[in-house]
């Protein structure tokens, strides 16, 4: 049986493959969310095509939500997938755990916008997590690097360095 990380890759290569055959850029950037999006939203309204109801199995959404979760866990500092290889339920949902301490599940987003629509909008949701840590990666350091000095005339100043 494959580990849950293997399953992730596997299924990660597999989506971008598949969008490659529908001439379709999957590039784990944050903006290819944008393609996922329109992907979803284009099989919801096509009702006479075949593929609208067999391409949203169970295991096209782990794939896409697979997807989601690498490229977060690329482009989102000390992100990182919580996995527990012992479960026993193959397609569990892998969570990530973002710097900040937060735990998010991307297949349950991928469902959710799926089920709901574009208010569950995956551009926006990788957006909005890109941008909360890169800002608390930002103060954190910005914070470390500021120290108190005294200065010639022996006069305390908060500066860098």
């Amino acid at each position: 049986m494959k580990t849950v990380r293997e399953n992730i890759l596997n299924n990660t290569t597999g989506i971008v493959e598949y969008f490659k055959s529908k001439r379709i850029l999957l590039d784990y950037s944050i903006d290819s969310f944008r393609s996922i999006d329109i992907f979803i939203d284009q099989q919801k309204s096509s009702k006479e095509s075949p593929e609208s109801s067999s391409n949203f199995s169970e295991s096209m959404l782990f794939s896409l939500g697979a997807y989601i979760g690498e490229t977060i866990v690329r482009n989102v500092a000390n992100s990182s997938w919580v996995i527990d290889d012992d479960s026993q339920h193959e397609n569990k949902n892998p969570i990530i755990k973002l710097s900040n301490g937060r735990l998010i599940d991307p297949v349950e987003q991928v469902i959710n916008r799926f089920n709901h629509g574009a208010t569950y909008e995956l551009y926006a949701f990788g957006a909005t997590i890109h941008n909360e840590v890169s800002k608390e990666t930002y103060w954190s350091k910005l914070n470390n690097d500021l120290q108190w000095r005294s200065d010639k005339s022996g006069k305390r100043k908060l500066g860098f360095g």
